[in-house]
């Protein structure tokens, strides 16, 4: 498994179907993403770094710090890894 830090730029994989559903979103075949997530997952570009992710991110969010935005996309990176959806630059 690939070592993710807050560096790490993350990419979509070309095969990774996915919908919008109500404020999430849903990987298919049955990965569902929060709003929180959502909101990370769509700054995924294959260009920005998990740190530029999070401070654009964090935008959304005022009660929330950039370093928890940080810890959420990392962790939510992790898991997208486990399932397949992601590589990386």
């Amino acid at each position: 498994m690939y070592h993710i830090s807050a560096d790490t730029i993350p990419r979509l994989k070309p095969n990774c179907k996915w919908r919008e559903y109500l404020k999430g979103i849903v990987i298919e075949p049955e990965l569902a993403l929060n709003e929180t997530a959502a909101v990370i997952f769509r700054l995924i570009d294959g260009k920005r770094s998990l740190t530029e992710i999070s401070l654009e991110a964090s935008k959304y969010y005022k009660d929330i710090t950039v370093a928890q935005v940080l810890k959420d996309a990392m962790s939510l990176v992790e898991r997208l890894q486990e399932e397949a959806v992601v590589t990386f630059v």
